[in-house]
């Protein structure tokens, strides 16, 4: 059990024996993540250069937490001693040792750390090895380390020559000469060698300030006066400012970048007119900076600023944007971070999770109650294959789940799952889908190119040092080969969790901009997009929870959601239904009672009682159905995405929409008597003239059939389409009800019209079933009572079952606004 494993592994940690690190070391490997992170967690109490070594070798791991310990880790070795035990590391016997020196080496930025790397590519006995320092080199040289360029030309140098490069030699060309000071390197033409200077220039910044601004003012090379740039913000020297200003329109992104944050920091105020343009630049980062930077002294408006960032609509400025909405603390950032909590990225809805709940730490007003939704949102996104049981369905199944264990029957033990396993595989998937298609954009296919050329010269090697073995080897012959088998085999491991994570990385991407991908793209990857929504487990789910089906589901798709929403919330609908009912009756019975009393003095009174009472009628009794329509309406509405009710909100709500949806009723059916007067007169003028000519036997009840099937058609045509009226005046308050019907109408009549009569029919269904029901159960009974009994349960049952026909069409008007969103 994988919980128990990692609660064992940390608990031997805790008792802090040295002898438990090579124990501890095994569930470095182990299959689950929380096993591995509590293995260097353990390995980290109990400390010691072992442990280290160890902890160090878990660097490349793919799993953020596992990641999280090491660093903390490391942390506590400090720089020097890192350094020491990786210069140990890089000479170890053991290949995996090596390996990890190099990984960890290419993580440090230093001097020190490029001396070694070539140090490793010079003269490793492990061919992958070599290969493997060198491409850091590269990596370093391509981002404009002047020191890895000089490195890897000498490199090559010593490959040319077929000259051995001693460790010496290596040192020497990145090492400070005693003969040479600092001042007479931070002039040197060499970029390589005032990259050195730069390096050792912090500890004693004072003694050479002088000699650095007057290389700041001169420097040229990108990448060390990004470096520049960065001591200038740290050591805050006052002559540097104009050359800060001036670097504010260099072309480098970085410099830019750095730019700013070193003008803030020397003197913010006389630099901030020139900032201010920054505010614009197409770099996310340096238009952060800028925004921080005259944030700070009030002239601007931060809020305002990350709002426009926000809508720049590129990810890179929206993460931008949360960056500096984590260094604030207002409540006016709480509905932002409400905003991107629904971005169609998985990275930016995590992000604002985590500075949603740094904000409930600092105590930020409306934090906590965002929180709670997000959480809520959440549960809900991972029970959702359980989201319509009730506490009847909960009672069986735990009864059921009892009968089953009592039987100890192991063939029900298989639990699926969200798994983090499952969602990376399904992100796989869509990226080699996508691929395949020739779906997104170039930069990620050059990079896979790359890394499967590298895994199919790894498994051609294997292949040749598999066949070479032989028989005939020494003990020395065969432990290299084997050595050689195993470095390849970790080296392979190695590019299928980079290739993995670029595929992840570009799944991600392209689950995010799904909106944005044409018709075409959209169906090839619909299956493998859907795949990857289902098994998302540690992303804030996108958009608020809904169970509302997608926008091409069938007819019986809806009305199975409608009925499986009832059957939950059954109790609810009932009583709010026969509430409404009983208010009518109530109201029906006492006028009727009212003209029967003024019946028996005047039956002229009672007639014209009953004529003034009639519209009175008709008025309270809208006015109760109209409020039922805004109950259930704003019911389903809360219920469909997982929102449960509050009595006395829903209460407020209905008052404050009733005028709206009584005078949109009121027009609705004002319109409804005209077009029955016009089928009526249509219908009419047909069925007439068939009787005119009823000698032609034939003419007349076609006349009829004609005449009819027109009246039905005029009112089912305006009827159908009415019918969504108060649902729309309800859910928008901002538009015309009637324009909105209209639009949901025609964009598909077949199917509304075919959603309403097949509820109905299904309602009358069990309706009739019901009454059959107590037919046969009391078939002793006297026949009054039994006929009254049946009456008042298909009454009864027939108010309890209406909410269905019209939840369907409000489900039908939450698809359409849900998916124009």
């Amino acid at each position: 059990v994988a919980q128990l494993k990692a609660s064992m592994v940390m608990a031997v940690g805790r008792f802090g024996r040295s002898d438990d690190v090579d124990p501890i070391s095994k569930f470095l490997r182990d299959a689950d993540s929380r096993v591995r992170a509590n293995a260097v967690e353990a390995l980290t109490l109990i400390g010691g250069e072992p442990a280290n070594r160890y902890i160090i070798a878990m660097m490349a791991d793919d799993d953020n937490r596992v990641k999280t310990n090491v660093l903390k880790a490391l942390k506590g070795l400090g720089g020097p001693s890192l350094l020491e035990l990786l210069r140990r590391m890089a000479q170890d016997q053991r290949v995996w040792m090596r390996a990890s020196a190099v990984f960890a080496f290419s993580k440090i930025k230093s001097p020190q750390s490029l001396v070694m790397l070539a140090q490793i590519a010079a003269g490793d006995s492990e061919d992958q090895i070599r290969k493997k320092a060198f491409s850091v080199l590269v990596a370093e040289a391509d981002d404009g380390n002047p020191a890895a360029a000089a490195l890897i030309e000498k490199l090559n140098q010593v490959k040319a020559s077929n000259k051995e490069e001693t460790e010496e030699e290596i040192i020497s060309h990145l090492a400070v000469s005693e003969k040479e000071s600092l001042f007479e390197l931070l002039r040197n033409e060499d970029p390589c060698k005032r990259y050195l200077a730069l390096s050792e220039i912090e500890s004693d910044f004072e003694k050479y300030q002088e000699a650095f601004i007057e290389c700041f003012l001169s420097e040229k090379d990108p990448f060390l006066l990004s470096m520049m740039l960065t001591l200038v913000k740290e050591k805050k020297p006052v002559n540097s400012i104009n050359r800060c200003i001036q670097l504010l329109k260099h072309e480098d992104d970085r410099v830019r970048a750095n730019a700013v944050e070193a003008a803030a920091a020397v003197e913010v105020v006389s630099s901030a007119d020139y900032i201010r343009p920054l505010l614009a630049d197409q770099n996310s980062r340096v238009a952060a900076n800028a925004i921080i930077a005259l944030g700070a002294i009030g002239r601007i408006d931060i809020f305002a600023e990350v709002k426009k960032m926000l809508n720049r609509g590129r990810e890179n400025f929206r993460q931008s944007a949360l960056y500096i909405i984590s260094l604030q603390r207002d409540s006016q950032y709480v509905p932002l971070l409400d905003r991107l909590l629904n971005d169609a990225s998985p990275k930016v809805r995590d992000k604002s999770y985590d500075i949603l709940r740094n904000f409930v730490k600092e105590k930020v007003p409306g934090a906590i109650k965002l929180l709670q939704e997000v959480e809520q949102r959440i549960n809900l996104e991972k029970s959702r294959e359980h989201f319509f049981e009730n506490s009847l369905d909960q009672m069986f199944s735990s009864l059921v789940h009892m009968i089953r264990a009592s039987e100890a029957n192991d063939d029900d033990n298989a639990v699926f799952e969200k798994t983090p396993e499952a969602e990376k595989q399904s992100l796989i998937q869509l990226a080699c889908k996508a691929i395949e298609h020739g779906a997104g954009p170039d930069a990620p296919l050059e990079m896979l190119g790359r890394i499967e050329t590298e895994l199919k010269s790894i498994d051609e090697a294997i292949l040749r040092e598999t066949q070479s073995s032989s028989e005939k080897d020494g003990v020395e012959d065969a432990a290299r080969k084997m050595s050689e088998i195993q470095l390849l085999k970790i080296e392979k491991k190695s590019l299928e969790a980079r290739r993995d994570a670029t595929l992840v990385a570009f799944a991600l991407d392209l689950f995010g901009s799904k909106d944005r991908l044409d018709a075409r793209t959209q169906a090839l990857l619909r299956v493998e997009l859907a795949r990857v929504e289902g098994a998302l487990c540690t992303h804030v789910p996108a958009g608020n929870f809904s169970m509302l089906p997608p926008r091409d589901a069938p007819v019986s798709e809806i009305f199975d959601l409608t009925m499986r929403l009832y059957q939950k919330h059954v109790w609810d609908f009932s009583i709010v239904t026969i509430g409404k009912f009983i208010r009518w009756f109530a109201l029906m019975l006492l006028i009727a009672v009212m003209i029967a009393l003024v019946k028996r003095f005047s039956e002229l009174a009672a007639s014209i009682f009953a004529l003034l009472a009639s519209p009175v009628f008709a008025y309270l009794s809208l006015g109760i159905y109209i409020e039922w329509k805004t109950l259930v309406t704003c019911m389903v509405d809360s219920y469909i995405h997982g929102r449960e009710i509050d009595r006395e909100k829903i209460s407020a709500k209905v008052s404050e929409l009733y005028p709206r949806v009584f005078s949109s009723c009121l027009r609705k059916y004002f319109f409804l008597i005209l077009w029955g007067l016009a089928a009526l007169f249509t219908g009419g003028l047909v069925i007439g003239a068939g009787e005119a000519y009823d000698q032609i036997g034939v003419l007349s009840p076609i006349a009829k059939l004609i005449g009819t099937l027109m009246m039905i058609f005029i009112i089912g045509s305006v009827y159908f389409r009415y019918m969504l009226i108060e649902p729309v005046a309800i859910i928008d308050q901002s538009q015309d009800p009637f324009v909105i019907a209209e639009k949901i109408y025609n964009r598909n009549r077949l199917k509304i019209v075919t959603l309403i009569i097949f509820a109905t029919f299904i309602m009358t269904l069990i309706t009739g079933t019901s009454v059959q029901a107590l037919t046969f159960l009391v078939p002793v009974l006297p026949g009054g009572v039994s006929q009254l009994l049946t009456a008042l349960l298909a009454m009864i049952s027939e108010v309890c079952l209406f909410p269905i026909v019209y939840s369907s069409v409000v489900i039908y008007s939450l698809m359409y606004y849900r998916y124009r969103q």
